[in-house]
């Protein structure tokens, strides 16, 4: 199976990312996931994504795991969660 180049994928991403937000708006909430090789750009794509006028306006949350941490697949929510909601760990 062939690469695709880096740009391509970035493309693909945003349009992904852009739907996502025009469905949100619509009323229809979204998860998005992004899940891909190192260094192919995901970080850098979101980056982007929440920096752009498209966002502006809206309540943006991010989580992120380790690779290493799969004893849960909660544990990103809960790490989202506990930081918005300001809960520490003694709550």
């Amino acid at each position: 199976m062939a690469t695709q180049p880096k740009s391509e994928l970035k493309l693909r991403g945003f349009r992904t990312l852009n739907k996502a937000l025009e469905m949100a708006r619509a009323g229809r909430g979204q998860i998005v996931a992004l899940v891909g090789e190192p260094g192919v750009g995901k970080s850098r794509l979101f980056w982007e994504f929440i920096h752009s006028h498209r966002i502006h306006g809206w309540l943006v949350l991010e989580g992120g795991t380790a690779s290493y941490s799969k004893s849960s697949g909660y544990l990103p929510v809960i790490a989202l969660l506990t930081s918005y909601f300001q809960i520490d760990a003694r709550d």
